[in-house]
């Protein structure tokens, strides 16, 4: 089994993992603070910018900072991610919350998005081939969540979302394991979205309202 930067095992497998698809890092703060390069700081100097009287009894400690981070659903870097609580925290409000889970133009919105935050991980921290999906692949993918649906959906909903300009798909040609040639389609995230929130994009591909 893999350790995170923090030596935690990354558990990718276990249904209680709410960042399956991250096989790197063991929560989404543990990402944040590697690829920023930040470090561990003293509990003393904290306290002390804080006005506390005892700082010098906490010299000695270390912990790990605060992480202000944007939301998946709006961009506004309004989340606060801490290394004992709300480590992968996605939204800065029960409203951003509200947006994704009841967004008026999907079925299965909770899934469905869910599986966008997949391919858009993908498509940022994968390179050439390894940043497609199959519908198959993406199944096998968000089996992980545990208590999700045996019949397998997703070459339907990537193709529904390929056509609303969300995702990219192409053919593909590949030999199964009797050796014979097979053609499947295959996805991947439409890096023409890469510069927007994954929320504000899931609204505009749609065609819904955001406010």
């Amino acid at each position: 089994m893999r350790s995170c930067t923090c030596g935690k095992p990354i558990k990718s497998e276990s249904a209680t993992n709410v960042r399956f698809w991250d096989e790197e890092y063991c929560s989404r703060y543990c990402r944040e603070y590697d690829e920023r390069g930040l470090e561990m700081v003293n509990r003393a100097d904290m306290l002390k910018e804080k006005g506390s009287k005892h700082y010098k009894n906490f010299s000695g400690m270390w912990d790990y900072p605060s992480i202000k981070a944007k939301c998946i659903c709006c961009g506004e870097e309004t989340v606060t991610l801490t290394k004992t609580n709300d480590q992968d925290k996605p939204y800065c409000s029960r409203t951003c919350h509200s947006r994704i889970h009841r967004m008026p133009k999907a079925r299965k919105n909770q899934i469905v998005f869910t599986m966008l935050r997949v391919m858009k991980h993908r498509y940022l921290n994968y390179e050439g081939s390894e940043q497609w999906l199959s519908g198959s692949a993406m199944y096998n993918i968000m089996q992980k969540m545990g208590g999700h649906p045996f019949k397998n959906g997703y070459p339907m909903i990537m193709k529904i979302w390929a056509g609303r300009g969300l995702l990219l798909k192409k053919d593909n040609n590949y030999r199964n394991e009797e050796g014979n040639s097979r053609k499947e389609v295959i996805y991947c995230f439409n890096p023409a979205h890469l510069d927007k929130p994954l929320g504000k994009a899931f609204y505009e591909c749609a065609g819904a309202k955001w406010e």
